[in-house]
């Protein structure tokens, strides 16, 4: 209940009561609005019973924003609390979608589908997702035979130079392109360049890998603080420490990427660090 004038409200009242301001402000499609006070209701209500809810109402407004990683983060803090829930697992669907996470998305229209088979909204989508997933599996086969086969002369320094030159360059074009990124990390990619790096000599060798390593990194947090953790900071300043203009430039860039896709941010004037992302990136660094 929310409290009235001369009372004290307890934690839940207060939790509830911003909840319903967020509701409020989401029924008027004022998506920040209703960001603001379903964040008061997370703050205040850490232990209240409706805390999956304020969490799954949020991710709501974020995918109105198409903020899809915080409503991704959002959506599965809902779920530690309350697991299966089907409204989180549809939202989480939806921007697992939007950030081309296919597989996971499928997983989790599958999971709503077994614990409530006769659930008409989700199937179209399950339709749909179930095609993606096949094709990407078959181009995922023919692209890890690719992946070997490149691997194997750009980063053999014995190899002719103008095959590991063509090889680390086609490396650059799958590092842009989802189905072959997924293959190449699988397959070490950032240890692959961290190794190469310390002995390499050709500069068009040299900046093609920074190149991909800058593909790898747009627009994925996740896959960011693993080149991170695997290359570490210095390695970047090091890329950037030659009188090469081309590999400056795509060091310089690359150091760009990286910030956009631990913040957010995009390189536009108005664009800024989403809170979630920043928090979330310090807490992984302090655990590694």
């Amino acid at each position: 209940m929310v409290a009235t004038e001369g009372t004290v409200p307890t934690d839940v009242d207060e939790a509830t009561a911003f909840k319903e301001r967020g509701n409020a402000e989401f029924k008027e499609d004022c998506w920040e609005a209703a960001i603001k006070w379903y964040t008061k209701a997370i703050s205040v209500g850490e232990k209240h019973k409706d805390l999956p809810v304020f969490y799954k109402n949020r991710a709501a407004a974020y995918l109105k924003l198409e903020k899809y990683e915080n409503a991704h983060k959002d959506c599965t803090a809902s779920l530690e609390h309350c697991p299966n829930d089907p409204k989180a697992l549809f939202r989480r669907f939806q921007a697992l979608e939007a950030l081309e996470r296919f597989e996971e998305a499928y997983k989790d229209l599958r999971t709503i589908h077994t614990h409530d088979p006769n659930n008409k909204t989700i199937k179209p989508h399950l339709e749909r997702l179930h095609s993606i997933v096949q094709e990407r599996a078959r181009q995922r086969a023919q692209t890890s035979t690719k992946v070997t086969q490149m691997f194997e002369i750009a980063f053999d320094i014995g190899a002719a130079k103008d095959k590991r030159e063509q090889a680390m360059g086609n490396i650059v074009v799958l590092s842009r392109e989802q189905a072959g990124v997924e293959v190449m990390m699988k397959e070490g990619l950032i240890t692959r360049i961290g190794k190469l790096m310390k002995v390499e000599k050709n500069n068009e060798i040299i900046t093609n890998a920074i190149r991909a390593v800058d593909g790898v990194c747009v627009k994925s947090p996740e896959r960011t603080k693993q080149v991170i953790n695997e290359l570490g900071i210095p390695w970047f300043l090091q890329m950037l420490d030659c009188n090469v203009e081309e590999r400056v430039a795509a060091s310089q860039h690359c150091m760009q990427t990286v910030l956009n896709s631990i913040s957010g941010m995009e390189n536009k004037e108005d664009s800024k660090p989403i809170e979630a992302l920043v928090k979330e990136t310090i807490r992984s660094s302090k655990r590694s």
